[in-house]
């Protein structure tokens, strides 16, 4: 005679097939409805540099107006000081005009010197008036 074996525990019935499918098609309807609320991202404008030097000792006021009509960015450059400026490429009107300078029509943005700024370009635009002069060295 044999020995026994312990006998083991029933096995769970085998799932139905068409479960198995509602479940292969309920995953991949989620992932479907995922895949679509997914926004494609937006490739970004690749950016120009552009460092503004001021070699006077007056505060200058420069704007750079995109040519698309978007509101113009501005910044002041404090004396013999300098700002590095990160803007989208593309077609711009610069306008510097001194700090204490009133303003007026005739020196809006749009009235300003046209620039072309291109992709991964660094640019220097200085700052001066006719009696600037490099910084003399204290005695």
């Amino acid at each position: 005679m044999r020995p026994s074996r312990p006998s083991s525990p029933p096995l769970s019935p085998p799932a139905s097939r068409s479960a198995i499918r509602l479940a292969h098609v309920g995953a991949a309807a989620a992932l479907l409805a995922l895949g679509c609320a997914h926004q494609p991202e937006q490739t970004p404008v690749p950016a120009a540099r552009v460092r503004i030097q001021n070699h006077s000792d007056f505060i200058w006021r420069v704007a750079l107006a995109p040519e698309n009509g978007a509101p113009p960015s501005t910044w002041e450059i404090p004396p013999r000081g300098e700002r590095l400026v990160v803007v989208p490429a593309g077609l711009y009107r610069m306008r510097q005009t001194p700090a204490e300078a009133a303003p007026s029509t005739a020196h809006a943005p749009e009235a300003g010197e046209p620039v072309r700024l291109a992709p991964g370009r660094a640019y220097t635009w200085p700052l001066a008036t006719l009696l600037s002069a490099p910084e003399e060295p204290a005695p």
